[in-house]
């Protein structure tokens, strides 16, 4: 009974520890980074504190790595729904599976995307637009081809991960938001949306094309 109290303390104790750091790396990640950790993030981080870690330092790598991608225009710019936002889901769940059981690195994504919800909810914006419907399903698909990709290549360096995620996305292995040549949404039938009939709307009619695809459809 001595040691399960013991051994109880301690996990306890280890959980705190970790939550307060998970709190203030959430307070750095505000003033220089538009990452942040959403309340159901913190909760599943309780119950699996070490996992957790390895996935936050996992986003942040990712993050960094997207800075260096636009440098070298190897993908477009596009956050939102383009390649670079496939790139960063998709290598960030690279990492984490290899570092974490890529069915637990899968289950933090969609936790992520369980927060990104409620940053719909209030208003709260994710890389400068509001969630909705459509980026959610976009994220959970390219997390899963991520999560794959770093479970099939468990000793891969960084920069060799980076170069499978970047071949996925450039052989139309991923899925993106479907822009038309003016940058403007569109839906399945090329028709631009009015962003502005949908303001606060959970459900868009955008559409999802392979991540080989241009504006025109053609690959």
């Amino acid at each position: 009974m001595g040691n399960f109290f013991r051994r109880s303390v301690v996990l306890i104790s280890v959980k705190l520890l970790f939550l307060i750091y998970f709190s203030q790396a959430q307070e750095k990640t505000k003033s220089h980074d538009k990452f942040q950790i959403s309340a159901p993030e913190k909760v599943w981080a309780l119950f699996h504190p070490f996992a957790a870690c390895k996935i936050y330092k996992a986003a942040l790598t990712a993050r960094e790595e997207v800075k260096n991608i636009l440098r070298d225009s190897i993908l477009d710019n596009r956050n939102n729904g383009g390649m670079m936002d496939a790139f960063r889901h998709s290598y960030w769940m690279a990492l984490s599976a290899q570092k974490v059981r890529w069915k637990k690195a899968l289950r933090f994504g969609e936790v992520h995307e369980r927060g990104n919800y409620r940053m719909f909810k209030k208003y709260q914006f994710e890389e400068g637009e509001l969630p909705d419907s459509v980026s959610r399903v976009m994220d959970i698909y390219n997390n899963t081809i991520g999560a794959l990709a770093g479970r099939y290549n468990k000793k891969a360096s960084k920069d060799s991960l980076k170069q499978i995620i970047i071949n996925k996305i450039l052989q139309g292995e991923m899925i993106l938001v479907a822009i038309d040549c003016k940058g403007n949404y569109v839906d399945c039938n090329k028709q631009p949306i009015d962003m502005k009939n949908f303001e606060h709307q959970w459900s868009i009619p955008k559409c999802l094309l392979n991540s080989n695809e241009n504006c025109s459809g053609e690959k």
